[in-house]
């Protein structure tokens, strides 16, 4: 089960729950004519079982904790009516995305809009999301909650909010979007007009999953720095200390110059390490490079 603050208030809940509700239907059972020593161990008893009774509860508590990517491929093709209200709109699937990668329930916000309108309303969001208002020069990132104002519509003024995949660049983009043309979860290409800005996640880790990389061979897609181990802080190679092969694709011929190889490099991974940043790192014969930043979500290899 994942750790956030909405588990840790879930199964805090669950554990009063049930222990009192454990208590309450067993205490009938006690017979309080006894003796005090008697009563006293029944007392105690049905004190260590609700606890038990508790306990036991937490440890079945389901969390509905997916990754960015699993959402996508569980969902995309699907319209879900959410919260049962109004059949399946927009903000259907930002609630869904909510619950299933945040653990966040949300609750009756209002339209579409209102999610920017009235964000600072709603504590929970505010804790676990940055809002970054559109400019010229904005891009989404994958994982942002994307919203639009009332103008997004000539036949209504509820807006309309989505999930950004992260492709795109300062003129189109592209969303996950439910209601749009259709009710299905699909993907939608859009423009900048009539959009505030997004919701962005501020725990980003929470969202994506480390790709499965095997051993092999693979061509680098961008420059990589070579490192003496897995971690930036382990320090850079010079090209002196790489071997032959790896100097005929460096950036650089000079001795003493860090090592960096070009993109198109033929690389091959001896050994893959998932760091605590988050990032993938892979042995090659030269060092390590990193392959996977988790940040932007992007690999460097192919």
């Amino acid at each position: 089960m994942k750790c956030t603050q909405q588990t840790i208030n879930k199964a805090i809940r669950t554990f009063i729950q049930t222990a009192i509700g454990y208590a309450a239907v067993n205490i009938v059972a006690i017979d309080f004519s006894a003796s005090k020593q008697v009563l006293k161990t029944a007392l105690v008893g049905l004190g260590v079982s609700a606890v038990s009774a508790g306990i036991a509860a937490v440890m079945n508590l389901e969390e509905k904790i997916m990754t960015f990517d699993s959402f996508v491929k569980r969902f995309i093709g699907k319209a879900v009516d959410y919260d049962g209200v109004s059949g399946v709109q927009c903000v259907d699937l930002v609630k869904l995305y909510l619950y299933n990668v945040f653990g966040i329930r949300a609750g009756a916000w209002g339209n579409a809009r209102d999610y920017w309108l009235d964000f600072n309303s709603h504590k929970i969001m505010k804790e676990n999301f940055t809002k970054i208002k559109n400019t010229p020069e904005f891009v989404p990132q994958k994982g942002d909650i994307l919203v639009w104002s009332g103008d997004i519509s000539i036949k209504n003024n509820y807006g309309h909010i989505a999930i950004a995949t992260g492709e795109g660049d300062t003129h189109t983009f592209y969303s996950y979007d439910s209601n749009w043309n259709k009710k299905e979860m699909q993907k939608v290409k859009h423009t900048y007009f009539a959009l505030y800005g997004v919701l962005r996640p501020k725990n980003i880790k929470a969202l994506f999953a480390a790709p499965d990389v095997s051993l092999g061979d693979y061509s680098l897609t961008n420059v990589r720095g070579i490192y003496n181990f897995a971690g930036a802080k382990s320090g850079r190679k010079k090209v002196k200390e790489i071997t032959r092969n790896a100097k005929k694709s460096a950036t650089s011929q000079k001795a003493d110059n860090n090592a960096y190889l070009k993109a198109g490099t033929a690389v091959s991974v001896l050994e893959t390490k998932l760091i605590s940043t988050g990032n993938l790192w892979a042995r090659i014969p030269s060092g390590w490079i990193c392959i996977w930043e988790h940040d932007k979500d992007k690999l460097f290899i192919k």
